[in-house]
């Protein structure tokens, strides 16, 4: 692990132990580990009991943090929404996280219908999350009380000009590999 990660992780962290809601955007290039450290703040709230999901924008982002997490938190149940899904799967899938059977979701666009969910969401990461709208963004608050939210950017945006763009968002950075 990188100390921009460790860096990063620590003040992700530290926003999630609190008591206020974390809005955050971690910025980074591609290949900086933004991945792991989305990873770490969803572990951490898998440990404390709730649930975690990452949203992505497409299904082959999507299938490749499947199967990341899948090997990652191979003692949790992490699931994968996406509109592949047959009917009977996508019905035994809804139903297990909206009892709680379910951890980890990762999820692309399926996640902002009204139908799904969670028992007791805790996180939401939204990577690319420039590829999303203000409104999509917005209804995940709708799917819990409290909801942490950490966004994921590799747009290299000057801090000025994020801070005009995100206002209220906390911000973090990783640096290329070190």
């Amino acid at each position: 692990m990188s100390p921009s990660q460790k860096t990063a992780i620590a003040e992700i962290f530290a926003d999630l132990k609190s008591p206020n809601v974390m809005n955050r955007i971690l910025f980074g290039d591609v290949g900086s580990g933004k991945t792991l450290v989305a990873f770490a703040c969803c572990w951490l709230a898998i440990k404390s009991g709730a649930q975690a999901c990452i949203v992505v924008p497409t299904e082959i982002l999507a299938s490749q943090h499947f199967a990341s997490a899948q090997k990652m938190f191979e003692n949790f149940k992490v699931a994968f929404l996406h509109s592949k899904l047959s009917t009977k799967e996508r019905r035994n899938l809804l139903e297990d996280l909206r009892l709680g059977n379910i951890d980890l979701l990762i999820a692309t666009h399926s996640v902002f219908n009204s139908e799904v969910q969670f028992k007791d969401l805790a996180i939401c990461i939204t990577d690319e999350q420039h590829r999303f709208g203000v409104a999509q963004r917005a209804s995940l608050q709708n799917k819990n009380t409290a909801i942490d939210q950490l966004f994921l950017s590799a747009t290299p945006i000057p801090r000025r000009l994020a801070l005009v763009l995100f206002g209220g968002l906390k911000t973090s950075r990783l640096e290329r590999r070190e």
